[in-house]
């Protein structure tokens, strides 16, 4: 889940959401309450590690960002997870005859 979120932001560096909004983006509408709590720990864990801002208000949800100074951290790591995954798919992937 936190990769496909730092994906988003890094795609759409400008990009700017609420908890709700990200979760939208990603999930279908049908099942997004069940996701909710996941983006949520995503989300919190990316704050933690620098690599999205999260601004608070008093009138509003808590707004998410990228976070520019962290954004070659953020994107080493997601490239890293990409090739993770790929290794991971070619070696289930059933042989040629």
């Amino acid at each position: 889940m936190a990769i496909g979120i730092m994906q988003y932001f890094l795609r759409n560096p400008k990009a700017a959401d609420d908890l709700y909004g990200i979760a939208c983006y990603r999930l279908p509408s049908q099942v997004i309450y069940h996701h909710v709590a996941d983006v949520s720990d995503a989300l919190d864990w990316l704050v933690s590690l620098g690599w999205l801002n999260k601004v608070t208000s008093a009138s509003s949800s808590p707004i998410f960002s990228l976070n520019a100074s962290r954004r070659g951290e953020a994107e080493t790591f997601v490239a890293g997870q990409s090739a993770r995954r790929g290794r991971t798919r070619s070696r289930k992937r059933p042989s040629s005859p």
